[in-house]
């Protein structure tokens, strides 16, 4: 999460000087089990980004890798689901969701019924536009791609970010 948190806070920072909320969100964390994919605990991210976070939506154990955090197929595709819901739900009419690579397979629904990826990888800092689907099971809160929209000066975000 430190990764994500970093970029938020680095390509969004005049939206954030100006009262832009960022919150962690646990459910678009990474699938693997890896190190680099499993998150620190709000503890410690929380003296990492002391004030420029909202933690509410974190909670005991999502960094653990399971039950709903779990790696596999179905919990990844659910977890999906469930934040394709949360972010269907809300009352901003845009947000901005920064994620991982893999995990972004899983939440545009681009990977096969075991997990595989049916599109190619995304470039790093790439952006992708998408809106809700008007149809398709509501559970699953559907999202289509909107082609053509960019952001300038996405270059320079990613020429400032830290390697590390």
């Amino acid at each position: 999460m430190r990764r994500t948190l970093r970029t938020c806070l680095m390509a969004f920072s005049p939206y954030v000087e100006r009262g832009l909320r960022i919150i962690a969100m646990p459910y678009a964390q990474e699938i693997t089990a890896n190190p680099s994919d499993t998150g620190s605990d709000v503890a410690t991210l929380k003296e990492l980004f002391d004030g420029q976070i909202d933690w509410s939506e974190c909670f005991e154990g999502w960094n653990e890798k399971k039950g709903p955090m779990a790696t596999d197929v179905v919990a990844t595709k659910a977890r999906a689901a469930w934040l394709r819901r949360w972010l269907r739900d809300r009352l901003e009419k845009e947000v901005v969701l920064v994620t991982h690579g893999q995990f972004a397979h899983f939440l545009t629904c681009d990977v096969d019924e075991n997990g595989k990826q049916t599109t190619g990888w995304w470039k790093e800092t790439e952006l992708r536009t998408y809106r809700f689907a008007e149809d398709g099971p509501e559970e699953l809160a559907p999202i289509v791609e909107i082609d053509g929209r960019i952001i300038p000066d996405i270059t320079r975000i990613r020429e400032g970010m830290p390697k590390n």
